[in-house]
């Protein structure tokens, strides 16, 4: 119950485990088990993302997506750095477990820790739109 609000760390964690799991099993059967919680995790992370807009400084704008401490839907949308960050881990070590991660996911993170980033190279807490600041 303690982690109703904040599931969404565990659930990074937990996938960077079945990566880890996933590459080092040998026995067929647990593999295949592994490989389809490692793949549900996966499509899970790119469900419970968000999604924004951000304009680039070269004026392009594109859609960003960070995570918060619960997914998008049971979260109103918010997200904020550290969890963004967990997530991305997740998924790279998944993809280094050799799992699929739909590059769409990724780019909108990459461009949501853009948006994040100060001039002097700082990062914001949370991306809120317009100027950034939440």
């Amino acid at each position: 119950p303690t982690e109703a609000t904040r599931y969404m760390y565990g659930h990074g964690f937990g996938t960077m485990f079945l990566a880890s799991a996933y590459g080092e099993e040998e026995d067929k059967d647990q593999r295949e088990k592994l490989e389809k919680c490692l793949k549900k995790a996966v499509e899970f992370i790119g469900k419970a993302q968000t999604l924004k807009k951000y304009r680039k400084p070269e004026g392009k704008e594109v859609d960003v997506g960070g995570w918060g401490y619960v997914s998008a839907a049971d979260g109103n949308n918010f997200d904020e750095g550290s969890v963004t960050i967990t997530q991305l881990q997740a998924l790279r070590a998944a993809r280094n477990a050799g799992i699929q991660v739909p590059k769409e996911v990724i780019q909108k993170a990459t461009d949501y820790l853009e948006a994040c980033t100060t001039p002097d190279g700082g990062v914001i807490y949370s991306w809120a739109g317009g100027n950034g600041n939440a």
